[in-house]
């Protein structure tokens, strides 16, 4: 099985090399190179249209949209932007030019110009201080047991600089009347300090992360855990006759079971089109001490080259992605996923197939930047033991942190059917309804979860939801609750 993998990875390295010397390589137009992302809840970016939503400046969306159930891709945080004009407020500005920066190849992508997307010509410039948070209060009954969970955050966004974010939040959570066991996050749940230096951006600190367009979860990463340190930077690269490509690497610490392991990954994307965008990540998981060229090299190109033997200490996963638009308001997406390159397929070795495969689609109807509705639909397959190490000796390269995925939340061994709709009915009334059927691949076992979720908006800042859950197959129950959130 390696020598099958060093053979495609030498014959990768040669249809790259041919792509690069070819006259006639990749020739046409070029495009601009934005991230098809979801934007993880708790990023600065997150953070700061929340402020500005609960300030008034983007109606109609208010500070829960951005702090709550709802996810946003990059290219749709970007709309929002492009849908809104430059606030008076220094502070607003200065928060909203930073974050137009910061999403610069989305604006671009969007039709925008670079001195429109962004700190050229921005009145404010200067560095500016923001101190908000939000507090949420829930009650809910379920089959006739009561239950209680408050959360209450406190950030600090600064923007220090005409490029330079620095941001850091406080959380406080609590459970009352919780059959479940819970432990709370730390207070100082997150902290990062981002700087785009035109070509490249990076950012440090401890802060959540995802990979990938998907909204019900991602395959590779996603937000249900922050790193306890990472080290993030992305570009787009100009290669000559191969055009623009983006770029991006991710080097974080992760508290798995008492061990530190080290997560490390890499990403090529290439906006060919309008509508097509096709992208390879590789990632790698281990409790080795990273070196740098363990964090520069594809995981497969440095297990052949340095690692005789796979070990206990180490484990890869690699994914391809595509992403077709058929139209401005519709993503049509692919994910494919192995995990644990050693053994990726069934072989003469017995190993166990440890693969993925999401198609997904999103669209958004023309008034979306005015509440205008909004659905998503996933169809995801996952192999049994996906996620979890099967080599002797393992079994903390699972992929997980202290028990919590880091990837797809509805776990290995199982075929997820994800449909969302939401709709904004009135600048005060808003519905989201979520159906969720989840079945064991390899076994009996099947859970569908239908929840309806309407919420009204006192002002930006303040709102009550009524949350409704039915939930059916292993476990049969109903819940009903009410939630009640402000921000500041």
């Amino acid at each position: 099985m390696r020598k099958i993998w060093v053979s495609a990875l030498r014959a990768g390295w040669v249809v790259l090399l041919l792509a690069v010397s070819s006259p006639a390589s990749l020739a046409g137009p070029e495009y601009a190179q934005p991230s098809t992302d979801v934007l993880p809840r708790g990023c600065w970016q997150m953070d700061a249209m929340a402020w500005l939503a609960g300030e008034g400046w983007l109606p109609p969306f208010t500070a829960r949209d951005f702090l709550q159930s709802r996810t946003f891709t990059r290219l749709e945080i970007a709309q929002i932007l492009q849908n809104t004009q430059m606030p008076s407020e220094p502070r607003a500005s200065a928060l909203y030019a930073r974050l137009r920066d910061d999403l610069s190849e989305e604006l671009l992508f969007l039709g925008g110009n670079l001195s429109e997307t962004g700190v050229q010509g921005c009145p404010s410039a200067a560095a500016q201080t923001v101190l908000t948070g939000w507090a949420s209060a829930s009650a809910s009954r379920v089959d006739g047991d009561s239950r209680g969970f408050a959360t209450g955050t406190l950030t600090t966004l600064s923007a220090t600089g005409p490029r330079r974010v620095l941001s850091a939040t406080l959380t406080s959570e609590a459970r009352l009347f919780h059959p479940d066991s819970y432990q709370s996050f730390p207070v100082l749940d997150r902290f990062s300090f981002a700087e785009n230096r035109r070509t490249w951006k990076w950012d440090a600190g401890r802060s959540y992360s995802w990979f990938g367009t998907a909204g019900a979860g991602s395959m590779w990463l996603s937000d249900a855990s922050p790193a306890i340190f990472q080290l993030r930077a992305s570009g787009v690269l100009d290669l000559g006759r191969p055009g623009r490509w983006a770029l991006s690497w991710q080097t974080g610490g992760f508290s798995d079971r008492g061990r530190t392991v080290y997560l490390l990954s890499r990403r090529v994307q290439k906006t060919l089109s309008p509508r097509w965008t096709l992208g390879y990540i590789d990632m790698s998981k281990t409790t080795r001490t990273p070196d740098p060229l363990m964090a520069a090299l594809p995981a497969l190109a440095y297990q052949s080259l340095f690692l005789k033997d796979v070990d206990s200490k180490w484990n890869a996963l690699l994914g391809v992605e595509a992403i077709y638009r058929p139209s401005p308001r519709m993503d049509t997406y692919l994910q494919w996923m192995v995990d644990d390159m050693t053994s990726p397929l069934a072989s003469r070795h017995h190993a166990p197939k440890k693969t993925g495969i999401l198609v997904g689609l999103r669209t958004r109807a023309a008034d979306f930047t005015s509440g205008g509705l909004r659905l998503q639909a996933e169809y995801c397959v996952i192999d049994a033991r996906a996620y979890e190490a099967t080599r002797p000796g393992a079994p903390l390269l699972a992929w997980t942190q202290d028990g919590l995925p880091l990837a797809w939340g509805y776990g290995p061994d199982s075929r997820t059917l994800a449909l969302r709709a939401e709709k904004r009915f009135s600048p005060k009334w808003e519905c989201a309804a979520t159906l969720v059927d989840s079945r064991k691949k390899s076994a009996a076992g099947r859970s569908t979860v239908l929840s309806l979720q309407p919420s009204w908006d006192f002002d930006p800042r303040s709102s009550l939801s009524l949350i409704l859950e039915w939930c059916s197959g292993d476990v049969d129950e109903t819940s009903a609750g009410i939630r009640a959130s402000m921000a500041f």
